[in-house]
């Protein structure tokens, strides 16, 4: 089996769509104290950790590792909150999306 270097596999089409999906997730928290809240809601209604999302920043090394772990953490937690609005729905994460995630180097 051949295996590809790490840095052509960061230019993979799925690995991009999935770590974009992850950013625009994050975003979306972000701006709205109304999403956060019903996070925290659903957090505490799954039992999950009440974690606030991470986001990717240029000057912290690890940081995009850090917020696709956070999106995988709380996964079930994000499909409630993201599936319940019309508006974000085309943001919950698909199995595929989960997959290329939960394979990305630690």
């Amino acid at each position: 089996m051949r295996m590809q270097c790490f840095g052509h596999g960061m230019n993979d089409k799925r690995v991009t769509r999935a770590i974009s999906l992850c950013k625009r997730i994050v975003s979306c928290f972000w701006y709205s104290w109304k999403k956060r809240r019903h996070l925290a809601e659903v957090q505490i209604q799954l039992g999950l950790p009440s974690h606030q999302l991470i986001t990717e920043s240029a000057t912290r090394w690890g940081s995009r590792q850090q917020m696709i772990e956070r999106v995988l953490e709380q996964e079930g937690a994000l499909a409630k909150v993201l599936s319940n609005d019309k508006k974000t729905r085309h943001l919950v994460p698909t199995w595929q999306d989960l997959e290329v995630l939960r394979s990305s180097p630690k």
